[in-house]
């Protein structure tokens, strides 16, 4: 390149880098876990957080299975009735809500006590570990956020899936012992 184009790329874009890297993928298009830029799949950063993940879907995933084969159980001879008439989704429908509600109850708890009575364990270790505590407070939330949605697809996906395997090719309910 001429040192007039430089100029001109320096000018209107700021450096040559940014222009030779325009449309190309690198680090900063990917959302990173850390202050220093590293991504959020790094071992360092994705073990943690898939463990602090998989104990609250797994959590709400097996509360909410307790509530709906409970419900199940109970209610049975009801559902049995109501499935006559209309199809058996339909007649389980208040089941599974009840036990997505159930499933959720501890990560809505947990979300209504975070940062005014308890600091999550994340945004302690960032702050004694020197990070901003503005930084602290993202990823908290960002950590509270991802909680909630995952406990919230395994309740429900916990709750479908025992309705799927308690049902027959005719839509009848399967013996519970």
């Amino acid at each position: 390149m001429n040192p007039i184009s430089l100029s001109a790329i320096r000018h209107r874009h700021g450096s040559v880098r940014s222009h030779r890297r325009r449309g190309a993928l690198d680090r900063s298009a990917y959302p990173s876990a850390s202050a220093d830029g590293h991504p959020w799949y790094d071992p360092h950063y994705a073990i943690p957080l898939a463990g602090i993940i998989l104990g609250s879907v797994l959590n709400s995933a097996s509360l909410a299975l307790d509530s709906f084969l409970g419900s199940v159980r109970r209610d049975r001879p009801g559902i049995e009735w109501l499935a006559l008439g209309e199809r058996y989704r339909t007649a389980i429908a208040p089941i599974v809500c009840e036990a997505v509600r159930s499933g959720l109850l501890p990560i809505i708890n947990q979300m209504s006590a975070a940062g005014i009575v308890t600091l999550s364990g994340i945004m302690t270790g960032r702050i004694l570990a020197g990070l901003d505590p503005m930084e602290a407070v993202k990823y908290a939330i960002l950590l509270m956020f991802l909680l909630s949605g995952g406990s919230g697809l395994a309740a429900l996906a916990a709750s479908y899936l025992a309705a799927w395997f308690l049902t027959d090719d005719r839509q009848r309910l399967a013996l519970i012992g």
